[in-house]
């Protein structure tokens, strides 16, 4: 499919004694969004867009924003493991008092299996951003990773399951969080269940790390329905 999405808006505004103001937005942006092959057990999309925004004020410089997106995207439809892999690129460019150029490389895993008893997703992902201010130019890394689980038991018993990882450098700061969260729920009787909850949690960065562990349970138990 093809779009173009132009878009114009005018905006007013004046108080007595004070001051008035005129505003115009203009945005124009066009986009492909396509399957370039389609088959059983596999598939590709392809998404393509281009945009331009400019913000004309009488009281505020004027400013201008142009960004693009070129995606790809792998299906693999498969009944047990299902899973997506994804390559993107953007490219924004801003303009003001100062200019300033983000561009992302971005590779994206996702999957997931699910059956009676389980169900399980998993998040990896990977960005390459290069950031330039003025002149002046950042690279940062970012590596995320995150896995949730559910597993019942039995119809009385089930067990949750967060792991979340993420990594960032650049050259003006690193930084790596963690987090291991395990949460069991059992249903004794019609009215009474209990939660038993553990959470590990770590931060760290240049200044400062922290460690944190927590340990809780919880039982409940219902009176009247």
């Amino acid at each position: 499919s093809f779009g173009l999405d132009p878009q114009w808006k005018q905006q007013e505004t004046a108080a007595t004694d004070a001051f008035f103001r005129d505003d115009d937005t203009n945005f124009l942006g066009y986009f492909i969004d396509a399957h370039v092959l389609r088959q059983k057990l596999n598939s590709f999309k392809v998404f393509l867009r281009r945009s331009r925004n400019e913000f004309n004020s009488t009281l505020s410089p004027d400013n201008v924003t142009e960004t693009d997106i070129a995606r790809t995207v792998w299906l693999v439809n498969s009944e047990r493991f299902p899973t997506t892999v994804t390559l993107e690129r953007n490219n924004t460019k801003f303009e003001n008092f100062f200019s300033t150029e983000d561009n992302s490389d971005i590779v994206r895993l996702e999957s997931g299996y699910t059956s009676s008893r389980h169900q399980l997703n998993l998040l990896g992902e990977y960005v390459d951003q290069l950031r330039q201010i003025d002149g002046q130019i950042f690279n940062v890394d970012r590596l995320l990773m995150n896995v949730n689980s559910s597993y019942a038991f039995s119809e009385r018993s089930r067990l949750t399951s967060t792991i979340f990882g993420l990594d960032s450098e650049s050259e003006l700061s690193d930084s790596r969080s963690f987090l291991w969260s395990e949460q069991l729920m059992l249903q004794h009787s019609q009215n009474l269940r209990s939660e038993y909850t553990a959470r590990f949690d770590s931060r760290e960065n240049e200044s400062f790390g922290s460690d944190a562990k927590f340990v809780s349970g919880a039982l409940e138990h219902q009176l009247y329905e």
